[in-house]
């Protein structure tokens, strides 16, 4: 059967050197100022919205610019010297603004009727069109040039006239075999990044039903808090365990953790350089172990990735109050690294995974080494059942993953 191709799109962000960063400024309020422009015609045109993007970029052109008839338009651009990919740029911006408005307020009506049918007290605001922008401007094709080795040509408004300006980069090295596509100028200030998306090409995107159906191998992922951050389970495509895998460096990330919480504790203002540093290093240890369980998948020639659901309640995720927990962010990394390889994530509610026995399912007694086993013995990294089974716990929860996932017909994913 020959394998479906597509495509994934990974962002890089670059530090960006420059020299005139009130241009920069200039530029952005400028992009803005047009953003606006054209998110005012589109509150008053909402019905453009039941066409493309690239219909509805038609439509705002012909209502605001002089075409080459020289016929005057209903509401012309009230700006000079506006460049055609700048232009186009802003209003793509507009356009995704105004469906990100328009999905708040339908979203926000479905759950207020779906209150009012079960008697509830409706509290929440109507969300409201948005008054200001702060938009990164998006660099099209004609408004940047000359791009690589470390350097850039960006045309830059500088308040009378557009002129072009080299800047150098530094960062992560583009990868050769992807697709450069629209850079965007990120200000933060005193620092300025250039975000990068890269276009891959995807070799397999079946989905997981059609892997699951031609007996693909498949491996399912537990995250703890302990010393193994992740175990993992290889399931061949009759259901079978065939191999296990664990991602250490748990205790590691606890301690350099604590360093900084306790630094925190002491910090006259509040820490807010101490809590970056944990942000950071979290984020470092999430994409690490995604990195890992990745390339150990590569290498058992494996088609998808089972890892826990974690319940949305009100918006709020599951274990979201264990701040030590990298679960969450360590799929958030997977999910797009792995769809690259060619290789799909999916999730299973977790149900009883943790806590019953992977051989014959009956709940188990956590212990440590030199320890008895106890039902409330909480930590215990060891397992043993009634029936005399044993093992780890991470791997156990991770087989009962994977269990759960070949016993049910309808995948979550």
């Amino acid at each position: 059967m020959a394998e479906k191709v597509g495509s994934s799109i990974i962002t890089y962000r670059l530090k960006l050197r420059c020299d005139h960063i009130d241009w920069i400024r200039e530029t952005e309020n400028f992009y803005n100022k047009v953003l606006e422009f054209y998110y005012e015609i589109l509150t008053d045109h909402l019905d453009f919205l039941e066409l493309s993007n690239m219909e509805v970029l038609r439509r705002l052109e012909q209502m605001t610019i002089v075409g080459r008839d020289k016929q005057p338009v209903m509401m012309p651009l009230p700006f000079q010297k506006v460049p055609l990919y700048f232009r186009r740029s802003a209003i793509n911006a507009a356009i995704g603004h105004i469906r990100s408005y328009v999905g708040l307020l339908q979203n926000w009506e479905r759950k207020k009727e779906k209150a009012e049918k079960k008697g509830h007290t409706w509290k929440k605001g109507k969300p409201a069109p948005a008054k200001s922008f702060h938009a990164s401007v998006v660099f099209y094709k004609g408004m940047f040039k000359e791009f690589g080795e470390g350097s850039i040509l960006l045309k830059l408004w500088n308040g009378r006239s557009w002129i072009w300006v080299r800047h150098t980069y530094y960062g992560r090295k583009l990868p050769k075999e992807g697709i450069i596509l629209s850079p965007a100028v990120i200000n933060k200030g005193r620092k300025i990044l250039l975000s990068v998306p890269v276009k891959f090409q995807v070799k397999d995107v079946r989905k997981v039903k059609e892997r699951k159906k031609e007996k693909d191998s498949f491996c399912a992922v537990h995250f703890t808090t302990t010393g193994v951050l992740a175990a993992c389970a290889v399931f061949s495509g009759n259901g079978h365990v065939t191999d296990s895998y664990f991602v250490r460096g748990g205790k590691e990330f606890a301690y350099r953790r604590k360093r900084l919480l306790n630094r925190i504790k002491k910090a006259v203002e509040g820490g807010k350089k101490y809590k970056r540093k944990i942000f950071r290093l979290s984020s470092y240890y999430a994409h690490l172990v995604s990195r890992r369980i990745l390339d150990y998948c590569k290498q058992k020639g494996i088609k998808g990735i089972i890892v826990p659901k974690y319940a949305e309640i009100e918006g709020h995720l599951y274990g979201q109050g264990i701040e030590g927990f990298l679960g969450k962010r360590i799929i958030q990394f997977l999910k797009y690294k792995a769809w690259k390889e060619g290789i799909i994530l999916t999730t299973i509610s977790p149900y009883y995974t943790a806590s019953h026995c992977c051989h014959c399912g009956i709940p188990l007694r956590r212990y440590n080494e030199g320890h008895m086993p106890g039902n409330r013995y909480f930590g215990g990294k060891l397992f043993m059942c009634k029936n005399g089974h044993q093992g780890n716990v991470a791997l156990n929860a991770a087989k009962n993953l994977g269990i759960l996932f070949h016993s049910r017909n309808i995948v979550v994913g």
